[in-house]
Order: structure tokens, then C-alpha cells, then sequence
């Protein structure tokens, strides 16, 4: 999956942002070759996360 469609998927209420960590360690990400997307993302509990995705894994590189 592109990691976009990951952002359309919460737009779209189909992936819970509160359960997303969960989603994305079972979702292989791709991304265009030679580069990266960083996603800023909030629950609904105020936590804020930036996401690195990379060949098919992910990195939360900040979270408050």
C-alpha cells in the first residue's frame, strides 16, 4: 500500500487513528523509490505523531 492511501483511509474513517500503530505493523507501506513521507497524525486523544515510512516498515520518529 502507498503510504497516501494510509492518509485517505483516516480521512475516509476506514483506518482509526487510535488503533493505528496496530494497523500500520501489519500493512506493508511502499513509497516512491529514492524518497520518503513523513506523516503528522493525531488521535483523538491530542497525541500528535510524526511517521517516517520506509521499504515497507515505519518509524514513529516523534510522538507528544
Amino acid at each position: 500500500m502507498h503510504s497516501t492511501k494510509i492518509l485517505t483511509e483516516i480521512i475516509d474513517k476506514e483506518v482509526c487513528v487510535d488503533t493505528l500503530k496496530q494497523y500500520l505493523e501489519n500493512t506493508e507501506i511502499v513509497n516512491v523509490l529514492n524518497f520518503s513521507a513523513h506523516n503528522m497524525i493525531c488521535d483523538t486523544q491530542s497525541n500528535v505523531s510524526i511517521i517516517e515510512f520506509y521499504i515497507g516498515c515505519f518509524s514513529i520518529i516523534f510522538s507528544f
